[in-house]
């Protein structure tokens, strides 16, 4: 791979990360403002969840991209990071004004007054939310300027600052609070990718795939993993995924058969299975379902 291609899979990684924050932020405003507008903002629990998934999943990926963006111009001696740490710090801070301040929609609202105040704190939750957004945009376009820059100083120098970085050292482990197990083995499919030991990263995708979906619906155990992946889709419990069970038969066939594969395959089979795991925080499956599916498919428990 030539330091140009290096530099363009980076950048195309780091678009894909933002892409998925946009999702985020739309299942944010799925979840949270109808709630709000109703005038009756659930239960504790809800308010619970919602602050919980906020810091834990959207304000944790961004940082971990931020973070990534930051230490990839630091790599480039690049000065260019103010603009896009400024932006940061808002996004941040509205954030975590949305998720901090949730539960002050709890309070009873009986009567004008009470339901005076209760608007007055929805608004400003609204506007800590509708800040963030605007500043996630005002991010994104400030990340392309940059790297429009940043690749103009490049071909100035013949990509020489190129030379010296490694495409494994941006894969970031996520150190977050769901599916701890699963990412204990993805970050050490992440370490061996960094040391180039491309025998052993398989090794560990398989079972951070497993692991992942039984975390995720609650299962012990999953027999079976292709019969699995195709009846809950099916089932409609789980989208497509026929990419997912390639990396898991492949995980398979290098711990049975001593199969190797190439470094890209590597890189590529670890982006997809983080980007897996993140999604299952989209699926909005009744506990009711992940029950029948249960009983009626005997190779889960």
């Amino acid at each position: 791979m030539s330091e140009k291609q290096k530099f363009q899979e980076i950048i195309r990684r780091i678009r894909s990360d933002l892409k998925f924050i946009q999702k985020l932020e739309y299942r944010l405003r799925v979840d949270l403002i109808p709630e709000i507008e109703s005038g009756f903002f659930g239960s504790r629990q809800l308010a619970e969840d919602t602050k919980e998934w906020i810091i834990d999943v959207y304000l944790d990926k961004f940082i971990e991209t931020d973070t990534k963006i930051s230490e990839f111009l630091k790599d480039l001696g690049s000065s260019e990071n103010d603009s896009l740490h400024k932006e940061a710090c808002i996004i941040k801070e509205n954030l975590e004004g949305v998720a901090l301040n949730l539960k002050v929609l709890l309070f009873p609202r009986s009567n004008k007054k009470e339901l005076k105040a209760y608007q007055k704190y929805a608004e400003g939750i609204y506007k800590w939310m509708d800040q963030a957004i605007a500043s996630f945009y005002s991010y994104s376009r400030e990340f392309e300027r940059v790297m429009i820059k940043t690749r103009d100083s490049l071909y100035q120098t013949k990509w020489s600052k190129m030379k010296d970085i490694k495409l494994e050292d941006y894969f970031l482990a996520t150190k977050r609070r769901k599916y701890v197990t699963a990412r204990d083995e993805l970050n050490k499919a992440i370490q061996a990718c960094k040391s180039r030991d491309w025998e052993e990263i398989l090794n560990h995708l398989r079972p951070a795939i497993d692991l992942a979906l039984q975390e995720r619906f609650g299962f012990k155990d999953i027999r079976y993993m292709q019969k699995f992946l195709a009846k809950a889709e099916d089932f409609e419990i789980l989208p497509a995924y026929e990419m997912l069970y390639l990396f898991f038969d492949e995980g398979s066939k290098r711990i049975h058969k001593g199969k190797v594969h190439t470094p890209l395959d590597c890189q590529t089979a670890v982006d997809y299975v983080a980007k897996f795991i993140d999604q299952l925080d989209f699926l909005n499956i009744p506990k009711e379902k992940i029950e029948e599916f249960k009983q009626k498919y005997k190779f889960v428990e």
